[in-house]
């Protein structure tokens, strides 16, 4: 066995680029709790690997999230969107209650049109951004 190829224990010596180095961090009580709880909801099992992660991956998105609040407030964002359908329709309906009344003007009617496409554009990417963060 080649003396110097291995340390005194046997574990082979490693390279200058894989030799790691200790950091020292300090937090106080709650910073630390956050940090438990931000690399445990990440999936990771120790501090040291979910710090590795976040700072050398470019891509690495760790999810900071409980996924049962996650979950609860996308409900909630989904009932509110809904009864925001729901008042919309109402106005739609009664918009064209009036335009066959002839009661409103066409310019009017078409600048109202123009809003409810613009709210429906932005309803859609509110929802293509939910199903990116989910999936």
């Amino acid at each position: 066995m080649d003396q110097k190829k291995r340390t005194i224990s046997g574990r082979k010596k490693l390279n200058h680029h894989d030799k790691r180095k200790r950091i020292y961090l300090y937090l106080n009580a709650y910073e630390l709790e956050i940090l438990k709880t931000r690399t445990k909801d990440a999936g990771h099992k120790y501090i040291s690997e979910y710090m590795r992660y976040s700072i050398i991956l470019e891509n690495y998105k760790p999810r900071h999230l409980n996924p049962v609040e996650f979950l609860n407030d996308i409900k909630n964002l989904s009932l509110e969107v809904n009864r925001v359908g729901v008042n919309i329709n109402q106005i739609a309906r009664h918009l064209n209650e009036l335009r066959l009344q002839n009661i409103i003007p066409m310019n009017v009617s078409d600048a109202i049109d123009e809003q409810l496409s613009l709210y429906i554009m932005q309803q859609q990417k509110i929802i293509t951004k939910l199903k990116g963060v989910i999936l």
